[in-house]
C-alpha cells in the first residue's frame, strides 16, 4: 500500500492542490502598483455591479431603513447624534427605549454612524445612501480580490481571467444573493463588517510576512470596526488563524502576534457592549413570546433543530440555484420541519458530507477543506444554533460566506475538474472558463430581475408575496402596503381597488399566525373603515369580535369601543358584541379579558342576566393572563 500510494504522489505531484498550496502559500507576494497591473480584472468586476446597481439610484427607503435611518431620532441629529449611537442599543434610536426583543439586543452602531453623516451633509436623501452602499460594495470587492489574490497568487502560464482570484471575485460580486444588502440601504452593516474583518485579514497578512507593531495596530483598528458593524466578525476570530494555516508557513510566533490585536479588538468590543446593553446575551425579560421575534415558538426541541437544520440546507441550495429569492422567510414560509421530511434529511446528509470532506483534506490543507470550514464557521454565527437570531433566516446572513462557496465554485471548474478529467487540461480549463461563464450571466440576469423588486415598499412586497406566499408577515406587509395606497388616494374607484386589494392578504395574515398582533391590528383597521364607508354594523362587529377573541388587549379596540359606545342607536349591537366576546373567552379560558369586555357590555345594560351570570363564571375562573404559543394546528 505504501509503495502504491507513493506512486500516486509522485505521478500527480505536480498538479495536487497539496503540491501547489505549498509552492504558492509559503511567500506572500504584495506586489508593486497592485491595482495599475490589474486594472483589467478591477475593470470587469466593478462595471458589471455598476450597471446592474445604479436602477437603485432612485428607489426608497424600505423595510427596517427606518429603524436605522428614516426615524431614527439620533441619525436625524447629524453629527450631534453620533455619540448617542455610540453609546446606545440600536433599537434606541427609533423606539426612543431599549427593547428586549431578540437574545442579545443589538449592538451595531457603525453603519448607523455613517448614515448620521449622510444626514448631516445631505438629509435623508436616498438616492445617496443607495450610492454610498454600492461604493462600499464595490470596495468590499477589491478588498477580497486583494486578499485572494494573496493566497492564490497569479499563475504566469495562464491570462488573467483564467486565474483562481479573480474568478472566484467576479463570482462573488455578481451573486445574486447579495441582492438584498446592496439594494436595502439598511444592508450597509453586512458590507462594513466584511470591509472590517478583510482589512484585519490584509494587515495580519502584512504582519506575517514582515511583523511590525504598525500592522499590528491596523489588524485590531480594523478588527474592531468590523465588530462595530457586526458581531458576525467575531467568526474571524477563527477564520484568520485558519487562512494562515492553509495558506502561509507562519510559525507560532507570526500566529500569536496575529492573535494579540485580534483578540484584544474582540476584548475591547465585549466590554464596551456589555457597558451599552448592560449584558451579553440574556436581560432575563426578553420579549420572546412574539413568533415574529421568535420564529421557534410552540416548537419542542425536535421540531425546533430539525428546522435549523433545513434552513441550512436551504442556504446551499441558494448558493447553487439563486431562484426564488425573498426578503421574507418569517412563520411560515419556512415550515416547521421533523426529522422525517426530505428537506431535512437531504440537508443533514449535505452537511455531514462536506464536514466529512473538510476533516479528510485538513491535513493536506485542501482547498476544499478551506472553503467548507470558511462557509461553515461564518455561517455559525446566524444558523440559529447556538442563540435565536430572531428569524428562520435571511438571505443577507450568508454575505461572507458565500465566499467559501464563491472560491469552492471557481476552483471547482478551473483548477481541480481539469486536473481529473480525462481530456487536455488547457481545453478542461476552458470548458469549465465557459461554463462559469454562463452562470455569471445567469447571475447578471437574475440581479436584473431581482433589483428592481426593491424599488419601493410595494414592489418589494409585490415580489415578496410570489415566493414567501405563506409568511404571515408577507401577507400582512402586502396588505399594509395596499392599505396605505388606499389611504393617500383621493379617486374614489381607485381608493375601493386599493382596499379590495389589501383584504385578502390581511386575512391570509391572520389565517397563518392567528393571534399575529400586526396582521390582527390591520384586519382591525379594515373591518372599521369599511363599516365607516358604509359597511354593516354586524359584519364589523362580527370582524372585530374575531380579533379580540386573539388579542384583546390591542389599544385600538378599546379607542374605537369608546367611541362607539356612546351612540345609543349602536348600543343593542354591541351588547350582543360584548356578551359574544365574553363569552369565547371565557371558552378559552381567558377570564380577565372576559371580564374586561363584559363589564364594557354590563355599563350599557346593568341588568341584563346573561352578563351577569357570565361575569359570575369568569370571576370564578382562575385568573391566567398570559398563556404560551402554540404552533397553528395545520403546522403540526
Amino acid at each position: 500500500m505504501k509503495a502504491k500510494s507513493t506512486n500516486i504522489r509522485q505521478k500527480s505531484a505536480p498538479i495536487t492542490p497539496k503540491r501547489e498550496e505549498k509552492a504558492y502559500v509559503s511567500n506572500l507576494v504584495f506586489e508593486e502598483n497592485f491595482w495599475l497591473k490589474h486594472w483589467k480584472e478591477v475593470l470587469f468586476m466593478t462595471v458589471p455591479v455598476i450597471l446592474l446597481y445604479m436602477v437603485s439610484l432612485n428607489f426608497e427607503y424600505v423595510l427596517d431603513d427606518q429603524i436605522v435611518l428614516t426615524k431614527n431620532n439620533f441619525v436625524n441629529k447629524g453629527f450631534g447624534g453620533i455619540w448617542d449611537i455610540l453609546s446606545t442599543e440600536t433599537f434606541m434610536g427609533y423606539f426612543g427605549e431599549k427593547k428586549n426583543l431578540v437574545v442579545g439586543a443589538r449592538y451595531r452602531p457603525l453603519s448607523v454612524v455613517t448614515f448620521a453623516i449622510e444626514n448631516q451633509f445631505v438629509g435623508q436623501n436616498s438616492a445617496v445612501s443607495h450610492g454610498l452602499n454600492i461604493l462600499f460594495y464595490i470596495l468590499s470587492i477589491w478588498l477580497l480580490y486583494r486578499i485572494l489574490d494573496l493566497i492564490f497568487p497569479k499563475n504566469d502560464e495562464r491570462p488573467w481571467y483564467l486565474q483562481l482570484s479573480f474568478l472566484a471575485s467576479i463570482l462573488f460580486a455578481l451573486h445574486p444573493i447579495h441582492s438584498e444588502l446592496v439594494a436595502n440601504v439598511k444592508g450597509r452593516d453586512e458590507i462594513m463588517v466584511l470591509l472590517g474583518v478583510l482589512g484585519s485579514m490584509y494587515a495580519t497578512f502584512r504582519y506575517v510576512k514582515s511583523p511590525s507593531l504598525l500592522w499590528q495596530v491596523l489588524s485590531f483598528v480594523f478588527f474592531f470596526l468590523g465588530l462595530l458593524s457586526k458581531e458576525n466578525a467575531l467568526t474571524f476570530v477563527a477564520v484568520i488563524p485558519l487562512t494562515l494555516y492553509f495558506f502561509t508557513n507562519a510559525r507560532t510566533n507570526h500566529y500569536i502576534g496575529a492573535a494579540v490585536p485580534v483578540i484584544a479588538a474582540t476584548v475591547l468590543y465585549l466590554i464596551v457592549r456589555y457597558q451599552v446593553i448592560g449584558y451579553f446575551l440574556s436581560s432575563g425579560v426578553q420579549d420572546l413570546t412574539n413568533v415574529m421575534n421568535n420564529p421557534f415558538l410552540g416548537m419542542n426541541a425536535a421540531q425546533k433543530y430539525a428546522t435549523i437544520m433545513y434552513t441550512l440546507g436551504k442556504y446551499l441550495m441558494l448558493l447553487v440555484l439563486p431562484i426564488n429569492l425573498t426578503h421574507d422567510y418569517y412563520p411560515y414560509h419556512i415550515p416547521v420541519m421533523n426529522w422525517t421530511k426530505l428537506g431535512t434529511i437531504l440537508s443533514f446528509l449535505a452537511y455531514a458530507a462536506l464536514l466529512y470532506i473538510a476533516y479528510k483534506g485538513y491535513k493536506s490543507k485542501s482547498i476544499f477543506s478551506y472553503c467548507i470550514l470558511f462557509f461553515v464557521i461564518t455561517l455559525s454565527i446566524v444558523s440559529n444554533l447556538f442563540f435565536p437570531i430572531g428569524t428562520f433566516m435571511n438571505e443577507r446572513f450568508i454575505y461572507i460566506s458565500s465566499i467559501g462557496y464563491c472560491i469552492t465554485w471557481a476552483y471547482l471548474f478551473v483548477e481541480f475538474l481539469p486536473q481529473v478529467l480525462p481530456m487536455d487540461k488547457n481545453t478542461s480549463r476552458y470548458l469549465g472558463l465557459g461554463f462559469l461563464i454562463l452562470n455569471l450571466l445567469g447571475y447578471s440576469y437574475k440581479l436584473y430581475q431581482r433589483i428592481p423588486a426593491w424599488e419601493n415598499p410595494v414592489t418589494l412586497n409585490e415580489a415578496a408575496i410570489k415566493v414567501s406566499y405563506n409568511s404571515a408577515r408577507s401577507n400582512n406587509f402586502t396588505g399594509t402596503a395596499y392599505y396605505n395606497r388606499y389611504m393617500a388616494e383621493k379617486d374614489s374607484v381607485k381608493r375601493l381597488e386599493w382596499f379590495n386589494k389589501a383584504k385578502p392578504y390581511i386575512n391570509k395574515a391572520v389565517t397563518i399566525i392567528p393571534d399575529y398582533a400586526d396582521g390582527l391590528q390591520m384586519k382591525l383597521g379594515l373591518a372599521t373603515e369599511e363599516f365607516k364607508n358604509g359597511g354593516s354594523l354586524d359584519t364589523c362587529l362580527q370582524r372585530v369580535s374575531e380579533v379580540v377573541v386573539q388579542r384583546p388587549y390591542i389599544i385600538y379596540i378599546t379607542q374605537w369601543l369608546d367611541y362607539m359606545d356612546r351612540i345609543q342607536p349602536y348600543q343593542p349591537y354591541l351588547i350582543k358584541f360584548y356578551i359574544k366576546c365574553g363569552t369565547e373567552l371565557i371558552a378559552k379560558n381567558d377570564a380577565p379579558a372576559a371580564i374586561k369586555y363584559l363589564q364594557r357590555g354590563q355599563k350599557l345594560d346593568p341588568s341584563n342576566a346573561l352578563i351577569l351570570n357570565l361575569l359570575n363564571q369568569a370571576n370564578g375562573m382562575p385568573q391566567i393572563t398570559n398563556r404560551p404559543y402554540q404552533i397553528p394546528e395545520y403546522m403540526r
